[in-house]
């Protein structure tokens, strides 16, 4: 029940101009770190990717994905010790 209540919660959609004002807001939160130009460049890709900077009051064509992304990169800094344990 919990679960289906948080979905009912999270939007359906964005528009392309909201979704990169929280791409600016991301990135403008990152230092200079490595991590953080990574970081960056793959925020570059979701926004070209999602066409942000394309008819900015459209909403993001495929919104799941675009949400998919960002929660991969939140968790990326988590995912990548991970990935590098399994690798060994």
């Amino acid at each position: 029940m919990w679960a289906s209540e948080v979905a009912a919660d999270l939007p359906a959609s964005a528009g392309r101009e909201e979704a990169a004002l929280l791409i600016e807001e991301i990135d403008a939160s990152l230092d200079n770190s490595v991590d953080a130009e990574d970081l960056r460049s793959q925020l570059r890709a979701l926004r070209r990717d999602c066409a942000l900077d394309e008819e900015p009051l459209d909403l993001i064509d495929d919104f799941e994905s675009f949400q998919e992304a960002l929660q991969s990169l939140a968790y990326r800094p988590m995912n990548a010790p991970q990935d590098h344990d399994q690798e060994q």
